[in-house]
């Protein structure tokens, strides 16, 4: 992708995340889940019935396929933050299992992301351990924890 396109995706990304963020705020929350999924099917570049049904791992394959380290990462991180707002609509929903769902989901995304920048990692720790405060740790998937795990070896 050329870089005036990866900049305007960037920009994309950011607005999304903002507008879902303006109508959860506003406590127009079907709106903003469904502004999430429209920016989940614009991100993937496909219908949510063909996204959706995969793993978190596949899915952040997928969206690694064919792209340069800094789009795959824009894009990773892209997924990590809808994610991560997804789970803030859901508690305002009052639907704390399909918050802690999100958030474990958005962890795993920003843990993977950190881990394939190594010590550049340094921007996503503080969503990190943000997102930490949300799931209780026996409510860690095993393979997250392991994502932690490693995480903690970067220092």
């Amino acid at each position: 992708m050329p870089d005036d396109y990866i900049l305007r995706f960037i920009d994309l990304l950011r607005q999304f995340v903002a507008r879902i963020a303006q109508l959860r705020e506003s406590g127009q929350l079907e709106s903003a889940l469904a502004a999430a999924l429209h920016a989940q099917e614009k991100l993937f570049a496909l219908p949510a019935d063909q996204f959706l049904p995969l793993g978190i791992d596949t899915q952040l394959q997928l969206l690694a396929a064919g792209e340069s380290p800094e789009n795959r990462r824009t894009k990773q991180l892209g997924l990590a933050a809808l994610l991560r707002e997804m789970g803030l609509v859901y508690l305002a929903r009052d639907r704390p299992d399909l918050a802690t769902g999100a958030f474990q989901l958005s962890l795993h995304a920003y843990l993977t992301v950190a881990l394939e920048a190594g010590p550049e990692g340094d921007e996503v720790r503080s969503v990190i351990r943000e997102l930490l405060g949300r799931i209780s740790p026996d409510q860690i998937h095993p393979p997250v924890a392991e994502l932690l795990r490693e995480f903690g070896k970067l220092g």
